[in-house]
């Protein structure tokens, strides 16, 4: 009985000593950094949704104010409402939350509640705000399509824009300046009130124009999500898997990374990207991008638990070429790693599927097929 008890004793220390904690917290600069210890890219639990219904723009036949061929974005309200914003008929469509056409306003002009060239959508404070940038302005709405006003956009148009709360905006803005007698652009993270005036310029990355650098199309999309009170920003970057974290006032507050190895770009890879790139817009073809690294972090979303969703890049094989697998965390901390078997996951930020977490839906528009998928957020389970 006594060498039982011995043994247990040495078996319970062994394992303390070899049990690592997966993280570790440093105070740098003002603020706390979250280094995380990556997991196995290749031990990875299979999880499934369960789709409640399917939009389809195209195929529509319960009414034809309900055809979209073009979506640029897709909200919900918070009673579960979706809304549609469509570039080619310059129009918004309104669903109800089990699918059903409700109504479709906007519509090309130059009058009141009309539009002209439309960017980014946003449902917040039970008002449909529309980003014109033609008219260099947010046309709004109320929740059944009547027109409010339009407010005019002084610095520049808001693109992906997303609420930050309930009275406060953030959206990727185009800047274009000379320095030393070079040309520069950037993409300015802008933190604005709900008069869409700036507040803060949270983050801004910076590309030379003097036509001997070269730029990826990669480099100029920019992973960031918001969650019931932060802001999260991926570093978009080639070396190190980091994510900044900001309060609604858009001070820094802490930082998440997790230790990474820079992958490559596979010829495949880069076909697959060059393909559905071309798709997306119509035929015409971009640069190609062979034999460039990937991003670290490829997209980001907050989850209705506030827990936070971090696609990120792999070396891909036959296995898991297109497996969408995500790195969850809670509170900065790695906790989960899992592939979701909805979803084609790609090691690009790609905008011809975008995914909105909403309310206790995960929604799913497909921009080049003009379908939205609505799937139950509570249905996540292993398969």
């Amino acid at each position: 009985m006594r060498k039982i008890f011995i043994l247990l004793i040495i078996i319970f220390f062994s394992m303390n000593v070899n049990s690592k904690p997966n993280f570790t917290i440093e105070e740098i600069n003002d603020f706390k950094v979250f280094k995380n210890r990556n997991l196995s890219e290749n031990d990875y639990k299979i999880q499934s949704l369960n789709e409640r219904f399917k939009i389809e723009g195209t195929n529509n036949s319960e009414d034809s104010l309900a055809f979209f061929a073009s979506p640029l974005a897709a909200d919900e309200d918070n009673v579960g409402n979706i809304f549609i914003m469509d570039k080619t008929s310059l129009t918004i469509k309104k669903f109800d939350n089990n699918g059903k056409f409700v109504i479709s306003f906007g519509g090309k002009g130059n009058g009141p509640g009309e539009l002209q060239g439309v960017a980014s959508m946003v449902v917040s404070s039970g008002k449909v705000h529309v980003v014109d940038f033609m008219k260099n302005a947010v046309v709004i709405f109320d929740l059944d399509g009547k027109y409010i006003k339009d407010t005019p956009l002084n610095n520049g148009f808001p693109m992906h824009l997303a609420k930050v709360g309930e009275n406060k905006f953030i959206g990727i803005k185009d800047n274009y300046y000379e320095r030393e007698g070079v040309n520069y652009s950037a993409k300015t993270l802008t933190l604005m009130n709900n008069e869409f005036n700036d507040l803060v310029k949270i983050a801004e990355f910076e590309f030379k124009q003097d036509g001997t650098t070269s730029n990826s199309m990669l480099d100029y999309l920019i992973p960031y999500a918001v969650s019931d009170d932060k802001i999260y920003i991926s570093s978009n970057n080639e070396d190190n898997y980091t994510i900044d974290v900001y309060n609604f006032d858009g001070e820094k507050i802490s930082e998440i990374r997790r230790d990474y190895r820079k992958v490559k770009m596979t010829k495949k890879e880069s076909e697959t990207f060059d393909d559905l790139l071309t798709k997306k817009n119509s035929g015409r073809k971009s640069p190609p991008l062979s034999a460039i690294n990937k991003k670290a972090v490829n997209n980001i979303y907050c989850d209705k638990n506030d827990c936070l969703w971090v696609l990120f890049s792999i070396e891909r094989n036959k296995q898991n070429e297109k497996d969408f697998i995500v790195d969850l965390y809670e509170d900065n901390i790695l906790v989960d790693r899992f592939s979701l078997e909805n979803f084609t996951g790609y090691d690009f930020f790609f905008l011809d599927d975008r995914y909105y977490f909403r309310n206790n839906d995960i929604l799913h528009l497909k921009v080049s097929e003009s379908t939205l998928n609505v799937y139950d957020f509570n249905s996540l389970k292993l398969k």
